[in-house]
């Protein structure tokens, strides 16, 4: 990566709420949740999620300029991302992940307010 001047903001990721726990939770054959009590993630969902998202983002886009939000803002920002996580989980031993996500032109925006 060449740090590229392309800026990214990233807002927080929303989660089911069935997933905004410490333990891990699962769906058994019958479509009910399970949670594990002993085993759980090893940091906060929301922050390593938007970690390692940053990381891949700012790889793909070949760029340095990824802010997550909540944040000050110290350079423009040309577009920014919302995502919503509507399934996490390993369904017979694949890893699985739905999101519906959005680009929003951040220079639009500000011609909005």
């Amino acid at each position: 990566m060449t740090g590229g001047t392309l800026g990214i903001g990233l807002r927080p990721v929303t989660f089911p709420g069935f997933l905004d726990r410490p333990q891990i939770v699962s769906r058994d054959g019958n479509n009910r949740l399970t949670l594990d009590e002993f085993n759980r993630w090893g940091g906060g969902l929301q922050d390593d999620f938007l970690r390692v998202w940053s990381k891949n983002l700012a790889y793909l886009v070949d760029t340095s300029r990824i802010l997550i939000f909540p944040t000050e803002v110290h350079f423009p920002l040309d577009f920014r991302i919302t995502a919503n996580v509507l399934t996490f989980g390993t369904p017979a031993g694949e890893a699985l992940l739905k999101v519906r996500w959005a680009v929003l032109d951040s220079r639009l925006a500000a011609c909005r307010t």
